[in-house]
């Protein structure tokens, strides 16, 4: 045996292991007897050789955990500088080997206060703590081992509070106020008789020249709030002309005076911008009805702004500084508040302005199209986003969409269009009906595109698009282009809802169609031949004559009739009326 060696008891599934304690010296020897027993009866013994081979230090260092230190009664303690008042000394010993080990903690280590000892003391072998009132700048710590004559310095910075000042920037903030030059004055706003406000701010500023904000846990006062009143905890509020002080409290320390004059030099509007932040593609959808706010940003010319004037200034009445209008206030009208409220649809984009009350000649501007989208129940035509409708070459493509909010089953849509100024050249299926029955009618009458569709076992909801058709334009107008949604068959909640004969509301609408040539085309002639030689037909409806459709387009003037077969019996003398409502509709088939 060999004091600073052990060997604990093993088992067989972890042998037993030699372990040299804390303070062991190197030798070598028969230090470790092993013995083997049967049944409570030695059956054999040996003594182990053990080489302990242990190299010596050669060197020694220490860390600790922060970079600096504070006393317990100094401000610089205090959340959010959070300095700490103690650390605790890491030690690390080298070995001749190349190899280090970890000495914290080790009791052949020491650790003594060799300078500013009426500053710091040892709290414990290893944890230095700054004492209550301190005031050198550093600590320097002598830490040694003693057994291998190994020793070495640290010291550790010890700061404090050195001053709190104040610091006030333009409210609302936008991007690199907090950059600019420290505000001392708040300007009248314009011609409007209000004042600036300005957002305060605290730092506290240490010994060793680094700056912390503690605006948060900062409060601050007014030494006149009948002129700047602090609202909000750190808004500077501009309220009548003079100057006032404005100081900070934190930590129980008071800061530097801040001066800060309110005048009625104003400062002037030079710029506005408009902006839409709910729109999408500038474009305001919705049901009718739907409001949103104007984004105007307002630009001053001592360089501040306002970035939402509508959302971020709130002791201003927006009518005071700013007008709106709107250059389709049917489809799209602001309020004075510069609430825009969609109304319906418009051909064109509208235009949106704003204008300062104090000068008439400064403008901001920006277009948003309008479009409606279907509520419930109803019909959209034309496109989602953008205008209601857009020509591209000569070519006029519309999009039929439907609102369900069941299960849609039947649907027979009639958008009526002027043909004297386009003629539908194809119709089609659109990506939201791709199952079930389907029939599309163009140019039969020439006015009509009737659209339609039948499935039983449709489990289709929301808003779907249901067929897309072209139009070729003939002549330049303004054409309106209505609907009505002649049949609606649902099932909401498993109970059967039909709509018959109503007037559709989002997609009733305006195209600005453009000539784009004088010459008549070819496709017109057609239409005119088509529409001659089916002159002497007998038509019951549009729904009684529909264009055949496949998945995508159908030929144009050619025309294929319902048939209705044999055994079918026609009441109230309607011929294909089924149930009994005195005409012949989509719902006969669905019937």
């Amino acid at each position: 045996s060999l004091a600073g060696i052990s060997v604990p008891a093993g088992s067989a599934s972890a042998p037993p292991k030699i372990v040299v304690a804390v303070g062991a010296s190197a030798k070598c020897g028969e230090f470790v007897s092993a013995e083997w027993q049967v049944c409570g009866v030695t059956v054999a013994t040996d003594d182990v050789y053990v080489n302990l081979d242990l190299p010596p230090a050669t060197s020694i260092s220490a860390s600790v955990a922060v970079s600096r230190v504070t006393s317990p009664t100094n401000a610089a303690r205090v959340t959010p500088v959070s300095l700490p008042t103690s650390t605790t000394v890491s030690v690390q010993v080298g070995f001749e080997t190349g190899a280090t080990a970890d000495f914290s903690g080790d009791s052949r280590v020491t650790i003594s206060v060799m300078s500013a000892a009426s500053c710091a003391v040892m709290s414990s072998p290893f944890v230095v703590a700054i004492v209550d009132h301190a005031s050198c700048v550093s600590v320097s710590l002598l830490v040694e081992y003693a057994e291998a004559e190994l020793s070495t310095t640290l010291t550790i910075p010890v700061v404090y509070l050195s001053h709190l000042y104040v610091k006030a920037t333009p409210y609302p903030a936008y991007v690199g106020s907090t950059n600019v030059e420290a505000v001392h004055m708040l300007h009248q706003i314009d011609c409007t008789g209000y004042y600036q406000h300005a957002l305060v701010g605290a730092y506290a500023v240490l010994s060793d020249a680094t700056t912390t904000a503690v605006t948060s846990r900062a409060t601050f006062h007014s030494s006149d709030p009948a002129k700047v009143v602090v609202n909000s905890l750190t808004r500077l509020a501009g309220t009548s002309v003079g100057s006032v002080l404005v100081l900070a409290s934190w930590a129980s320390t008071s800061s530097e005076a801040y001066t800060l004059e309110v005048t009625e030099v104003p400062v002037i509007v030079s710029s506005l911008t408009l902006k839409f932040a709910g729109g999408v593609s500038d474009t305001l959808s919705g049901v009718a009805g739907r409001t949103e706010g104007v984004r105007v940003r307002v630009r001053f010319s001592d360089g501040t702004e306002f970035t939402n004037m509508l959302t971020l200034v709130d002791w201003i009445p927006v009518g005071v500084l700013l007008a709106f209008s709107s250059s389709a206030p049917s489809a799209l009208s602001v309020s004075a508040a510069g609430v825009m409220t969609l109304l319906g649809n418009h051909y064109e984009q509208v235009a949106v302005t704003a204008t300062s009350v104090c000068d008439a000649e400064m403008t901001g501007s920006k277009s948003v199209a309008a479009n409606l989208s279907p509520a419930a129940g109803d019909v959209d035509v034309g496109n989602l986003l953008g205008v209601q409708f857009e020509q591209i070459g000569d070519t006029l493509m519309v999009r039929v969409r439907l609102n369900a909010n069941g299960l849609l089953k039947n649907f027979q849509i009639d958008v009526v269009i002027d043909d004297s100024v386009v003629r539908a050249a194809s119709c089609g299926r659109g990506a939201g009906w791709t199952d079930g029955e389907f029939q599309c009618g163009i140019n039969d009458p020439f006015e009509t595109v009737s659209v339609i569709g039948n499935n039983a076992n449709s489990a289709a909801t929301g808003v779907l698009e249901v067929a897309v058709f072209y139009l070729t334009v003939n002549a330049g107008a303004q054409m309106q282009i209505s609907a009505t949604l002649r049949e609606l068959v649902q099932f909401v909640d498993g109970v059967q809802v039909r709509v018959t004969e109503q007037a559709i509301v989002a997609g009733d609408g305006v195209a600005l169609v453009r000539e784009t040539s004088g010459r008549r085309r070819l496709a017109e002639l057609q239409v005119a031949h088509a529409r001659s030689s089916s002159a002497a037909l007998s038509r019951a409806g549009s729904a009684r004559r529909l264009e055949a459709v496949s998945s995508a387009t159908i030929v144009q003037n050619v025309y294929t009739d319902w048939v209705m077969a044999s055994d079918c019996d026609a009441k109230n003398d309607v011929l294909g009326d089924l149930d009994g409502d005195s005409s012949f509709s989509s719902y006969d088939v669905f019937a």
